[in-house]
């Protein structure tokens, strides 16, 4: 049976430097001036002008956030934990050392931390809350706000099961994941984005130190075009982050 094509779904991409987003049409519009907070307040009330709400119903918003907004790090193992409070006040002691950030932060991850490593992110809970207030006074309803290295790496595995290294670069980042399967070896975050050469050199020391061959690694880029539920879309190049 064929699948019914995906819906067109008001999608927005913020980092630090850049916000924009994708019209019905398939348009992109990017705005870059100003501070972080006046681009999202601009961004998002043009996007609710292009997208109107139907009805009693507010428009449904997927929000992709940059590597410098939502950082991953790996989680666990730690034995002697119980219940959701002690596993969530763990997963908070952990995101200063594994981020670098000091500021309190929203922290999710998936798996059971007792009995291994999980892949984790961290956002700061000011700038989770600030973006959740200017959708609301949009009369936008947020249904998932999700780092833009996430829907990359899911792309990734998606064509190719058995990568061990996926490398996710972004204008003012770059996200650097290993492992294979479910076992994570690292999970780590340049931001702001390290020069080109540096880039690859630091790539190719983590693959080498990891026995990680070409063929098992993939690197993405921000791109200008869309990829159905992603957007922008993540754009292969080759390993190194040459075009």
């Amino acid at each position: 049976m064929a699948q019914k094509p995906l819906k067109p779904q008001l999608q927005l991409y913020l980092a630090q430097d850049r916000c924009g987003w994708l019209d019905a049409s398939g348009v992109a519009h990017w705005d870059e001036e100003g501070d972080f907070d006046s681009r999202l307040v601009r961004c998002v009330e043009a996007a609710a002008k292009a997208w109107p709400r139907r009805g009693l119903r507010r428009t449904p918003v997927q929000v992709w956030v940059s590597g410098g907004l939502c950082r991953p790090f790996l989680l666990g193992p730690v034995a002697g934990l119980k219940g959701a409070d002690e596993v969530r006040s763990f997963a908070q002691s952990q995101v200063a050392d594994a981020t670098g950030w000091d500021q309190p932060c929203e922290v999710r991850f998936e798996g059971d931390v007792t009995k291994g490593v999980v892949l984790a992110t961290a956002m700061p809970t000011a700038v989770h809350a600030r973006i959740e207030a200017v959708m609301a006074g949009a009369q936008l309803r947020l249904v998932s706000l999700r780092p833009w290295w996430a829907g990359a790496l899911n792309q990734a595995l998606q064509q190719q099961a058995d990568l061990k290294m996926v490398v996710i670069d972004e204008p003012e980042s770059l996200a650097l994941l290993a492992g294979q399967g479910d076992d994570w070896d690292l999970a780590d975050v340049f931001a702001p984005r390290p020069s080109a050469d540096e880039a690859i050199r630091t790539v190719h020391r983590l693959a080498a130190g990891g026995s990680v061959q070409p063929e098992q690694s993939a690197w993405l880029r921000l791109g200008a075009g869309s990829a159905g539920a992603l957007w922008p879309a993540a754009e292969p190049v080759q390993f190194g982050g040459q075009a």
